[in-house]
């Protein structure tokens, strides 16, 4: 029994890695806005950021740093959904209760930001430079000039927001269990996935922001806590929601793309791996009919 959860917790992290892989590849020009506009220190418009890559950088420019998200996220949403689903096997959870999900839901966000964080760094200070170094390289000057600490900028921000898949997937399941009579399945997930998204996105944005912000700042010793007082004081309340329109839009869009192809691609995953059961089934018993002949 141990070894069949095992291996569905395998299947839920393959179809989350892969369905991470999809949806980032697929809307990652609004995450590169996104970025740009968290990182400026001057108030512009996204349309005025869209003009301005396309003028400079062309086409390519919406794609800088597109290397880092879609392996940070093909390595992310693997490891987040394979542990979700190891966790409610292991806490017992109940799914009925949407509250019962915030255990293994917060024990897999925290596995995931310490392994992922390094990604975020790098991939935000891709977008940012005016250098085109790839992943490995840009990994490599950030260690060279600021040590290997520098990976982990912004960690304690990122746990923070660990809050952000626990509000998310108490509001999916809760959504999904709703519906789950509805025939069309994969517009209910892709529904609830953008509802659940943008609720805990407005909820979390403001550390969200301050994460970029301290990812992509160089030799900074400051707290995030001194870096939310500086924005207060020179932006206002509204520069803690700086770039909100296209985050939404990304992390909403993505949300929703991202949990249709995942509950599609579990059910292939899961398909496939019963049938291949079945052919051993069927091997195995070829082999004692042999065995009995003989």
């Amino acid at each position: 029994m141990d070894r069949l959860k095992d291996i569905e917790s395998m299947a839920h992290g393959h179809a989350g890695a892969l369905a991470g892989l999809f949806s980032t590849c697929l809307l990652y020009p609004l995450e590169n806005i996104k970025t740009r506009m968290a990182a400026s220190q001057q108030k512009e418009a996204i349309q005025e950021v869209i003009i301005q890559v396309w003028d400079q950088e062309g086409v390519w420019g919406f794609f800088k740093g597109v290397t880092p998200l879609a392996l940070g996220n093909y390595i992310s949403y693997g490891v987040y959904f394979f542990w979700y689903e190891y966790f409610k096997h292991l806490f017992k959870t109940d799914i009925a209760n949407s509250f019962d999900l915030i255990k293994p839901s917060l024990a897999s966000a925290i596995l995931t930001t310490f392994v992922t964080n390094p990604f975020w760094v790098v991939q935000s200070r891709m977008t940012v430079s005016k250098d085109n170094l790839n992943f490995f390289y840009k990994t490599k000057q950030i260690i060279e000039k600021e040590g290997w600490e520098a990976l982990m900028k912004g960690l304690q921000a990122s746990l923070i927001l660990t809050i952000n898949p626990i509000i998310q997937f108490v509001i999916y399941e809760a959504f999904k269990r709703r519906l789950q009579y509805v025939e069309n399945q994969a517009l209910v997930n892709f529904i609830g996935g953008a509802i659940s998204k943008a609720i805990s996105t407005i909820l979390t944005y403001p550390y969200q922001l301050l994460r970029t912000k301290i990812h992509v700042k160089k030799n900074s010793s400051k707290s995030y806590f001194s870096a939310v007082e500086k924005i207060l004081k020179n932006e206002g309340i509204q520069g803690l929601f700086k770039g909100l329109t296209p985050k939404l839009c990304q992390s909403v869009l993505n949300s929703a793309f991202l949990l249709m192809f995942y509950e599609k691609i579990y059910e292939i995953i899961k398909q496939g791996i019963i049938l291949i059961i079945i052919e051993i089934l069927k091997y195995r018993k070829k082999l004692r009919k042999l065995q009995k002949l003989k």
